[in-house]
């Protein structure tokens, strides 16, 4: 287990990752602060299966375009963030995998991409990897936080001994 220190609301994250029988750690994680004028913490998590790629990609993309996005519009919801972010990670995807520019934006069209993107992985297209992805989102002003997950990765939360996982 890997310790990583913050400063935001007095937090400890660590971090636990298996490499199992795997003979590479295709797992990939990001920790972001937010030190502003509305503090928070972006922790985002992906396990990656038949390679790192995808997993590196997901984790290094919606990092920088949750950032981004985040300090362009502060006014929005987190929710607004993390949807932006997301839809733009999958666009750029898609566009470096399959060339391509159907941007998923809505929630069904998001499920869409992703299942569309299953056909090809098990069907005519074969790519080099995938990945879960989990993002979790704490503000510090409100004590509220923001999960975002596909897949079946999970984060567990709490303070002083009342642990809970996200679902």
């Amino acid at each position: 287990m890997q310790v990583v220190p913050t400063s935001v609301a007095s937090l400890n994250v660590s971090v636990h990752r298996q490499i199992g029988k795997r003979k590479h750690m295709e797992d990939r994680y990001n920790i972001v602060e937010f030190e502003d004028d509305n503090p928070g913490l972006l922790a985002v998590v992906c396990d990656g299966h038949g390679g790192a790629r995808c997993a590196n990609f997901a984790v290094q993309y919606f990092s920088e375009y949750f950032t981004h996005i985040r300090r362009s519009n502060p006014t929005r919801r987190v929710k607004t963030w993390m949807s932006m972010a997301l839809s733009k990670t999958c666009k750029y995807w898609d566009r470096v995998c399959f060339d391509s520019t159907d941007a998923p934006v809505s929630q069904s069209e998001i499920k869409h991409f992703f299942d569309s993107r299953d056909e090809d992985l098990y069907g005519k297209r074969q790519l080099d990897s995938g990945s879960t992805f989990l993002a979790l989102y704490l503000q510090k002003n409100n004590n509220s936080y923001h999960i975002l997950n596909l897949g079946d990765s999970q984060i567990m939360f709490g303070k002083e001994g009342n642990w809970k996982f996200s679902k």
